[in-house]
């Protein structure tokens, strides 16, 4: 076991292996995911890059539903932009899982 000095002088964190504790890689993962997500919501915007000339009945055609989607897309990034910034904003509070 590791131990090490906490912010109070009479405070120590002791590590133990293999006891709770979220993985390094499992940060990684969330951020891949969160990545591959926001690329997926910018091609759900472009329509997947394609040009459609036919007005056939389009389900995302108008302006409501372009501010739905660049809704969900704003509150989607910063809620992603909060889980990043929040330790350093709050650093009394435990984010733990």
């Amino acid at each position: 076991t590791a131990a090490t000095r906490g912010s109070a002088p009479d405070q120590i964190k002791v590590d133990i292996p293999g006891e709770g504790g979220p993985q390094a890689d499992s940060y990684w993962n969330y951020h891949l995911v969160m990545l591959l997500l926001s690329f997926y919501l910018a091609m759900l915007l472009s329509n997947w890059a394609q040009r459609q000339d036919s007005d056939d009945q389009r389900h995302d055609a108008g302006l409501a539903s372009a501010w739905v989607q660049l809704g969900t897309s704003w509150l989607c990034s910063l809620l992603y932009l909060w889980t990043l910034i929040a330790p350093a904003l709050c650093p009394n509070r435990d984010f733990g899982v």
